[in-house]
């Protein structure tokens, strides 16, 4: 699946039912998990207008739904997960762009 969503978009729904797209900019497996990063291709509401301000991507853990195969995006919750994968996605983004 990694490969065939790279330099893709995806649109997520949240729990409200609202449609989000996101271009996939980054795979990486993280202790046996998948975990995507993903730019917003909408306008965030806290975003700010300054040119030094860098684009805020989301990290999302992709997960199979049990009741068929396919795969779905959850937010990832765990803070110290969450400050180790940016460091991996910062390295990996410094490579790709």
């Amino acid at each position: 699946m990694e490969e065939e969503v790279l330099n893709s978009s995806v649109t997520l729904i949240d729990d409200e039912g609202k449609e989000m797209n996101f271009e996939v900019l980054d795979f990486i497996r993280y202790n046996n998990r998948d975990f995507y990063a993903l730019l917003p291709n909408f306008e965030l509401s806290d975003q700010s207008d300054s040119p030094d301000e860098e684009e805020k991507y989301f990290i999302f853990e992709a997960k199979n739904c049990i009741s068929d195969d396919s795969k779905y995006f959850e937010e990832v919750k765990d803070d110290d997960i969450l400050d180790k994968l940016s460091v991996i996605f910062e390295e990996h983004f410094k490579k790709i762009f």
